[in-house]
């Protein structure tokens, strides 16, 4: 699989696709990749998350480790189910 920018060019040399669904607990939740799930780090990775029940936004935070997923507010969202997808190297 390769990544392309808008203008074509080639974004990242060994590029792999990390996706799944969680639950919330009190708006917010955690996710650790590893393994071949495991990005280089914080900064070499991108992801989208929404929210399966709600239309509410999702925010994503990268660390070397995963990702953490907060919902927008803590009213119905606290145990929604979140689907993300991330891509990178």
């Amino acid at each position: 699989m390769t990544v392309y920018g808008p203008t074509g060019a080639v974004q990242t040399a060994a590029p792999h696709v990390v996706q799944g669904s969680v639950a919330l607990s009190s708006g917010t939740a955690s996710v650790t990749f590893t393994g071949s799930a495991a990005f280089s780090g914080s900064t070499h990775f991108v992801c989208s998350a929404n929210d399966a029940s709600n239309e509410v936004a999702i925010q994503v935070t990268n660390s070397s480790s995963g990702i953490t997923l907060t919902g927008e507010d803590f009213g119905s969202d606290e145990s929604d189910t979140v689907y993300y997808n991330c891509i990178g190297h």
